[in-house]
């Protein structure tokens, strides 16, 4: 009986931050990037299995607030989360080397060509850190 209990409350949780993340994403759409963050920051907190919230949080901060600490936080939850999405492991990429991180932009771009071997961004950003 715990068992079943403890698998709905994880399938009510995981609901809520679908539920947070929808109306996040409204929120995008209507270019209220203050509420959308907090949306998608209730939904990390009910820590859904998929990377999302944390990749959007990370976006807001690069994209609106400068913060590409807070963004390197974020987008290594995601990727936690979701370990071989493409997208999430370009952004971290990217957040490396704007923090003069190139070994660890380099890595995560050599990760994603292993990913996906045709990934042209991937491809392109490495032939520019071998310079």
């Amino acid at each position: 009986m715990l068992f079943r209990s403890k698998k709905g409350a994880a399938a009510a949780s995981q609901q809520r931050a679908k539920h947070f993340i929808a109306l996040a994403e409204q929120e995008e759409s209507y270019r209220r990037v203050k509420e959308a963050m907090t949306h998608y920051t209730k939904a990390t907190e009910c820590d859904p299995p998929e990377g999302l919230a944390w990749y959007k949080i990370a976006q807001i901060l690069r994209n609106h607030e400068d913060d590409n600490r807070g963004a390197l936080n974020n987008l290594r939850k995601a990727v936690a989360k979701e370990p071989r999405n493409v997208s999430f492991r370009i952004a971290l990429a990217e957040v490396y080397l704007a923090e003069k991180l190139a070994a660890n932009a380099q890595r995560e771009f050599m990760t994603v060509l292993e990913i996906d071997p045709k990934n042209d961004t991937a491809k392109g950003m490495l032939k520019q850190l071998k310079r």
